[in-house]
């Protein structure tokens, strides 16, 4: 062999050598040949977590091999050209979830809270069926049309649960038939039924207001809510008061009056009342000026202060994650009084309900409309229109998931950060429903039959 010919093989190895170990260097780096463009492209991925986790992963319709175990809690499926690619995560007695997810150059794109629902609901004996439902703690509370209510397997008089008093010792109730608030002692054990004893709040506030507080007259209240840490106490709310009764020592104590000195024609009301960690928080609404003034009370301290001023009769407060509050018109709007500020701030003009995720990172608005606005807290607020319409919605317990009731219909819904959802039915006929975050449980009324699923 000459040296020539020689000289052309060791320059043809090097030149291959540097292409293929730059081709070697490209592909490392994650870099792939488009087949539809024939260019060189940097690629991306898609992590995938689910629940269950056991589900089988199909990414454009081809079986990828689910690595979550005891190491990793997901799947990573890495390597992709950047472009849309449809995930489907499938299990047999669930309904599939899928998803187009568009992959960009080194970046993942994450799909981490893909929760399946199971297809197949479980009845719950009630003795009767229900009227409504709802879920308290760990507890659920069924409403019954006879006028009483089970509270797990307590009965109490009434027609409306309204809360447990500190440390679930006694429940407050409502019965809209005889127009009267009960206090109801309940058993320290599971295993007994019957309740210790119910007293009639209504009657009990009306006596000791007259006899200890010389304020004669009949007086309906209309709002009573557990104190925010002595398991023995009720706050009451009337138009005109807010008094604390001690169900124990069967003693009364005045909070706030709403008639400022001077003031005796009525036009000062108290319209909306939220108990703290040790504190009581209510709106004084004046006719006169239409506006609301946010006063709050150390039950404690025994101190009491104005803290802020809105605009119209507050129909709702709301502790904010901050520590501050949000405050809902009678018009509609919705107000924002962040910490420490004097000032409010209007986030709605149409709202007729909020309710803050479990971890506070997010809120969603339910317009009058009936439409959905989210609030994302998690870096700078974000304002997104869902694509929903709704009578009423609750909250999943990892915050990216909401149950919604349209009419009877009801829908488990992932949200995204771009506003879009992902729906999947749960019924067609339902008449109330219910969430146990604590069991992560979903309850469905039925004409009075109830049925859960466990998620």
């Amino acid at each position: 062999m000459s040296l020539t010919t020689r000289r052309i093989i060791f320059y043809a190895l090097v030149v291959l050598f540097l292409v293929s170990g730059g081709g070697v260097l490209l592909y490392a780096n994650g870099w792939r040949l488009d087949p539809e463009t024939f260019a060189v492209r940097k690629t991306g991925g898609v992590y995938i977590e689910s629940v269950p986790r056991d589900a089988e992963i199909l990414l454009n319709g081809k079986a990828v091999r689910n690595a979550s175990g005891l190491i990793s809690s997901g799947t990573l499926v890495s390597g992709l050209l950047p472009r849309a690619h449809e995930v489907t995560v499938q299990k047999e007695g669930y309904a599939a979830w899928r998803r187009v997810l568009t992959v960009k150059p080194s970046l993942v794109t994450k799909a981490e809270h893909i929760i399946l629902v199971p297809r197949k609901s479980v009845a719950v004996p009630l003795p009767v069926p229900a009227a409504a439902i709802r879920v308290s703690g760990e507890t659920l509370v069924a409403s019954f049309a006879d006028g009483h209510i089970a509270l797990g397997g307590v009965r109490v008089p009434g027609t409306e649960f309204v809360a447990f008093t500190a440390g679930k010792s006694a429940a407050i109730s409502y019965d809209e038939n005889r127009g009267a608030y009960f206090f109801t002692s309940l058993p320290a054990s599971a295993s007994v039924s019957a309740a210790k004893s119910s007293l009639n709040l209504t009657t009990l506030f009306n006596n000791l207001k007259e006899r200890t507080l010389g304020l004669p007259g009949f007086v309906l209240p209309r709002e009573v809510i557990a104190h925010p840490f002595d398991a023995k106490k009720a706050v009451v709310r009337t138009d005109h008061g807010l008094y604390v009764i001690d169900t124990e020592r069967l003693s009364i104590v005045q909070i706030a009056s709403g008639l400022p000195a001077g003031q005796a024609d009525g036009s000062a009301e108290l319209t909306a009342v939220l108990a703290r960690s040790q504190s009581l928080v209510w709106t004084e609404y004046s006719r006169t000026r239409n506006e609301s003034a946010l006063m709050t009370a150390d039950l404690i301290l025994r101190t009491s202060s104005r803290l802020a001023t809105a605009a119209g009769a507050t129909l709702k407060i709301g502790e904010a994650p901050d520590g501050g509050f949000l405050l809902l018109a009678q018009d509609g709007r919705l107000f924002s009084l962040p910490r420490s500020a004097k000032e409010t701030e209007t986030i709605e003009e149409a709202a007729s309900d909020f309710s803050f995720s479990p971890a506070d990172q997010a809120l969603i608005v339910l317009l009058r409309d009936g439409s959905l606005a989210l609030w994302d807290f998690r870096k700078t607020p974000k304002r997104v229109a869902l694509p929903l319409v709704a009578d009423e919605f609750l909250w999943h317990e990892d915050g990216a998931h909401i149950f919604v009731r349209r009419g009877g219909a009801v829908s488990f819904v992932e949200l995204f950060e771009d506003g879009e959802v992902l729906e999947t039915p749960l019924g067609e006929a339902v008449t109330a429903m219910a969430y146990d975050p604590s069991r992560d449980l979903f309850y469905l009324l039925e004409n009075g039959a109830l049925r859960s699923l466990e998620l």
